[in-house]
């Protein structure tokens, strides 16, 4: 019989066997495969009505009919029925595990790997565990290109667009993508609350005691033994750590303020704030800012100014709530001491 070349909607190859599901619509059998076996996506990718089973056949116009399905062989991986011995080869040619290097044909994954060291190559283990491709699709790399792969990515990834796996500073470990290294990063190192609240995100420091440090050079950070072990005690400024001073540990540091400044408002209290001095402080912990961080603080950077005029009012009045509450508490904390001298 003629064979018909056929193009796949999804990649646009061309192939003579196609899945076809329940719906009639069809791709080839490398990228059925790929989305219900590889994703677990039983979904037609063209009007996502969802498939429980297909048919692997050469005729993109047979579309399964249940009462025919007892005399097909079934696929339990690929979830779909094979129409023929041709259908059945198809299928296992895209699951093979087959060396890119020499046509070499390994009965699982672990012996190709053993397999393409005879050759001194090796496969990412990232890409292994993470890129949702067949043995057969995998990349191998020599020893100079693993390095490279991993690093800035090989001039056959540019042409892909891939400059590379994603690393972690602190750990000196990579990962496949930003998602995986947001994740970890969020889990096993610390962001500052406070610079993220001011738009600098994406920040992230070793551990706590390098965020501590971090607090205590840049914010303000309650220095009360209790406080500093409970940890995350500290301040975008030092009216807000005299108010808490004030109210959680009855003291209160003139470091920060002097109660007849009180009534010149905050924008001439800020100009007294010795964290903006910079002549004489010595900066904390650089953090490390991954990169994926540049073009997400790039995309929200147009999301705040379009709300820089609503939030202008809104912070202004907080700002005014702040002062205002914090001279209430210095009057009550001085009645307080006056009545006890009387």
């Amino acid at each position: 019989s003629k064979i018909i070349m056929l193009e796949c909607v999804i990649c646009a190859d061309t192939c003579n066997e196609v899945a076809v599901g329940k719906c009639g619509h069809y791709c080839c059998v490398r990228c059925s495969l790929r989305m219900r076996e590889l994703y677990g996506d039983l979904k037609c990718s063209i009007c996502k009505d969802e498939s429980d089973y297909v048919l692997f056949t050469n005729n993109p116009l047979h579309t399964p009919v249940a009462s025919e399905l007892s005399k097909f062989s079934f696929d339990a991986n690929g979830k779909g029925y094979f129409v023929s011995n041709t259908s059945k080869s198809e299928v296992e040619k895209v699951r093979e595990c087959a060396c890119r290097t020499c046509g070499y044909k390994a009965n699982t994954f672990v012996n190709l790997k053993q397999h393409v060291r005879k050759h001194n190559k090796q496969y990412c283990l990232l890409c292994v565990e993470y890129s949702k491709s067949f043995p057969s699709e995998l990349k191998q790399f020599t020893n100079t290109l693993i390095h490279q792969h991993l690093n800035k990515g090989t001039d056959e990834d540019h042409k892909i667009g891939f400059s590379g796996h994603p690393k972690c500073e602190f750990c000196n470990r990579h990962f496949y993508s930003d998602d995986e290294l947001f994740s970890h990063l969020s889990k096993s190192h610390e962001e500052c609350h406070i610079c993220r609240a001011n738009g600098k995100r994406f920040e992230y420091y070793k551990s706590y005691s390098s965020l501590e440090e971090h607090f205590q050079q840049e914010h303000f950070l309650c220095e009360d033994p209790a406080c500093l072990e409970k940890k995350f005690v500290v301040f975008s400024t030092g009216l807000d750590l005299e108010a808490h001073q004030i109210s959680m540990h009855r003291s209160r540091s003139s470091r920060y303020l002097d109660p007849r400044a009180v009534g010149f408002g905050v924008e001439s209290y800020r100009s007294q704030n010795p964290r903006n001095d910079d002549s004489n402080r010595r900066r904390g912990p650089k953090p490390f800012v991954p990169s994926f961080a540049h073009d997400m603080n790039r995309s929200s950077r147009f999301s705040r100014n379009t709300n820089s005029s609503s939030n202008n009012n809104n912070n202004n009045n907080g700002a005014v709530t702040k002062t205002t509450k914090l001279i209430l508490i210095l009057l009550l904390h001085q009645t307080q001491d006056l009545q006890l001298y009387l």
